[in-house]
């Protein structure tokens, strides 16, 4: 019994390793994630060209605008329902965000200086920006299913429409839908932009797995699953942070660990944006939509054939 359980482990480990080198050229004995592999097949796929690895205080400062992903009830209360609900989940929600994208940021990220801390320049200047703001008023458009969230004084993320006088960490997608969906007004602090561009090859390496997968499921292909796992990984290395300065009991300071935590908030935002322009207009045509996971919500099955 024992001999049968580490005969199928060893095949299905082969098998594994050979779906994943036939996929992406890489070896699973060189790794010891998922993530870490998936990440190294992007740079393989030069989708991080001309893009930069950040660490000291820019890379400190990004990371704390990775926010992942949404997980609310509508106005944060319990809700007993009787009736028929539905779990409404999107397909693939990271890769196309990663799909959706105008690509990756190129070059530096750079300070911006005080008499460029207005949205107009910000706009007419830049690729992308990510920038600490003051809210000045709540949301003048309230919704059960809020865009913007904070860390209250317990340390737990909160998802309100009470923003006046809060701090919010916002990239690029992220300012744009808190003032498309829900009208708040801010004042710039401080922040970093980047005005070198985009690489867009994530967008085509992404396209390419997404259409990759699709063919094997219509063929029944049990590798379609290895394209899965490749696509819903390959972004989170690239924000993983650093604990506290240190690793087990060496200490490393914060100017000596490197990541891509710029790619990893632009990917969780548009995730977001895509999530909310769903949900946004559902509350808008009065849809009752009860909560959200990450890339789902519960809805009454009366109201999916309206929201479609």
């Amino acid at each position: 019994y024992c001999l049968m359980d580490c005969e199928v482990l060893k095949k299905g480990y082969e098998t594994f390793r050979e779906w994943i080198k036939e996929i992406t050229e890489l070896d699973t004995v060189n790794y010891c994630s998922i993530a870490s592999l998936s990440l190294d097949y992007l740079i393989k796929e030069e989708c991080f060209k001309d893009c930069f690895k950040l660490c000291g205080r820019p890379r400190d400062f990004i990371q704390q605008f990775v926010v992942g992903g949404r997980v609310m009830t509508a106005k944060n209360e319990k809700f007993k329902v009787e009736g028929i609900i539905n779990d409404f989940d999107a397909v693939s929600l990271y890769p196309s965000a990663m799909a959706r994208m105008k690509g990756l940021l190129k070059g530096k990220p750079k300070l911006i200086k005080e008499e460029n801390l207005n949205i107009n320049w910000l706009n007419n200047n830049t690729d992308g920006y990510f920038i600490k703001c003051l809210a000045i008023t709540d949301c003048k458009i309230k919704r059960d299913i809020t865009v913007l969230s904070c860390l209250n004084d317990k340390g737990v993320r909160d998802w309100t429409n009470e923003t006046a006088g809060k701090i919010f960490y916002l990239d690029k997608v992220g300012y744009e839908d808190a003032i498309n969906f829900q009208k708040v007004d801010f004042k710039i602090i401080c922040g970093y932009y980047y005005n070198e561009g985009h690489n867009d090859n994530i967008k085509k390496s992404i396209i390419h797995l997404f259409n990759a997968r699709l063919k094997a499921k219509k063929q029944k292909n049990p590798i379609q699953a290895i394209y899965k796992l490749l696509m819903n990984s390959c972004y989170g290395k690239s924000a993983i942070k650093l604990n506290k300065g240190y690793v087990v009991k060496k200490i490393k300071t914060i100017n000596q660990h490197f990541n891509n935590c710029y790619a990893g908030v632009e990917i969780l935002s548009m995730s977001k944006r895509i999530m909310n322009e769903l949900i946004c207009l559902g509350q808008d045509n009065n849809c009752k939509i009860y909560y959200t996971d990450t890339d789902s919500i519960h809805i009454e099955d009366s109201d999916i054939k309206k929201l479609e």
